[in-house]
């Protein structure tokens, strides 16, 4: 009995390490995207390039715990390298399935407004985000996490590649609902305009 314990232990430790291997790697992976590059920006349908991740959480969504839910309320396209917004929305949903360890809901939006195109990426954590930490959440190397479940560099390369591309991020969150929003430019606008080609104006915060 105790030697099946032991092994069950160490395969939990070993799985452990293997995951924070592959953490680390994603993040310097993230950092490596940064880099300056030439490769060309292809037209993207937000919807299907968040779509083109969820089997990499098949096994979490499967077991019926989470519910997964997706609203296009506007097709939304942008000009990006794919691997790139991938790695983004990889991020936010392995958050927000942290967040929700017991399960609940994962709620995947996406819709177009005043020439941005936009994503969503929300839980029904019943914990929330603490308001005081909020402007902290990207910062390199911060984790609300325990030791040896995260190493603070997501949000930041999140927010690096977003930000390459003229857009942003907006969080929003109190018990029970988290939501990470991706503003990006309308496939055919610059980072400036809107879509009748003047100077876009800053938008208002969400509900």
């Amino acid at each position: 009995m105790g030697a099946l314990i032991n092994l069950q232990l160490n395969n939990r430790m070993v799985k452990q390490a293997a995951d924070q291997t592959i953490r680390i790697v994603q993040a310097l992976r993230g950092y490596g995207i940064l880099a300056p590059n030439t490769e060309e920006r292809v037209r993207l349908r937000l919807k299907e390039s968040v779509a083109a991740v969820l089997p990499l959480f098949h096994s979490q969504l499967r077991g019926g715990t989470v519910a997964l839910h997706l609203e296009e309320l506007a097709p939304a396209e942008v000009l990006a390298q794919p691997d790139h917004l991938e790695l983004v929305w990889n991020n936010l949903i392995h958050n927000a399935l942290m967040a929700i360890p017991g399960g609940g809901h994962l709620r995947l939006r996406f819709g177009a407004d005043g020439g941005r195109a936009w994503a969503e990426v929300a839980d029904s954590g019943t914990e929330g985000i603490p308001e005081a930490i909020l402007p902290r959440l990207f910062e390199p190397f911060f984790t609300t996490r325990a030791a040896g479940q995260g190493i603070g560099l997501g949000l930041d390369i999140c927010r690096r590649i977003v930000e390459r591309y003229g857009g942003r991020i907006e969080v929003r969150s109190r018990p029970g609902h988290t939501a990470f929003r991706v503003w990006l430019p309308l496939a055919g606008l610059s980072p400036h305009q809107d879509d009748t080609g003047h100077m876009a104006v800053p938008l208002p915060p969400y509900a």
